[in-house]
This record gives C-alpha cells, structure tokens and sequence, in this order.
C-alpha cells in the first residue's frame, strides 16, 4: 500500500488541513506496525519536512526512520550531507493525526512553503508531498515538460 492520487483540502484558520482518508490508511498502517513492535500506545503520526522545491514532505514514521539513517551513514562534512542535515533533518517535525483526520501545518512550514488557503496533496509511492496550489501551478508550468526517459528502466 502506498500514496498514489493528488488531492485538494482546504486549510483552515489555525492552520489544520485533512489528510486524505487513502492516506490516513497508509499512515495508519505504518504506525501499527510500529506499535507491533513498540507495544501499545503507538500513536497516528508523521513526520514533516522540507523539499529543496518548495514543498513539504510527508513521511511515515518507518520511511522517515530509514531515511534519516541513510543520512546520518553518510560522511558528516559531505557538502551534500550537510545540507541533509541543516535543511531536512533538523528542520523536520513529528505531527499527529487527530482524530477528525487532521494535522496541524506548523506555522514556520506553511509560510515556507506558501501554503495559506488549500494544500495539494501529492502521492510519491513511499511518502507524498503537500504543496501550495499556485506554486505547484507555476512549478509545473516551468518543469512540466516530460524529461527523456529513454534509458530509464522500471
């Protein structure tokens, strides 16, 4: 089970949007197995981050496990580890899933990510973005031509 669709929710005054119940299935199901190996209490979390393109990033809390050791085995003065340090890990918040299916965007990442009224939510398979409408908009009209794939095995 993975993210797969695009979704449009609203954001409301205090800066709570819905996660998409296909979603909150996938997020569900990676904290029970979680909670199968923490014991109980294990609660419906994920975490957040940023993107160097201008959108966040929408992890479960195993996929996010994963990829922070990925990061942390790399070699700590890599330029391109530093930066996955600075600017992914230590800008990265853990956010609950109410129990009206909804997270708090933390303020900070909803003005870097110009998310004010409605947020898109984009699944990527292992993990999904939230991006503002208008920037996905103009993200699209300026990259949105389809690269070569030709060499490219799936």
């Amino acid at each position: 089970m993975g993210f797969r669709g695009t979704y449009e929710h609203s954001l409301d005054e205090k800066g709570r949007t819905s996660v998409p119940s296909r979603f909150r299935r996938v997020f569900s199901a990676a904290a029970q197995a979680v909670e199968g190996q923490q014991g109980a209490g294990a609660r419906t979390a994920l975490i957040l981050s940023p993107s160097d393109d201008g959108c966040l990033i929408a992890w479960t809390l195993d996929r996010w496990t994963e990829f922070e050791a990925n990061v942390l085995a790399l070699p700590r003065f890599r330029e391109d580890a530093l930066w996955l340090r600075r600017f992914m890990l230590a800008e990265a918040e853990e956010v609950q899933i109410d129990s009206s299916g909804r997270i708090l965007l933390p303020a900070r990442m909803r003005e870097e990510a110009d998310i004010h009224t409605s947020v898109l939510w984009k699944g990527q398979g292992d993990m999904c973005e939230l991006w503002s409408p208008d920037r996905f908009s103009a993200v699209k009209a300026r990259e949105g031509k389809r690269p070569d794939l030709g060499d490219l095995v799936l």
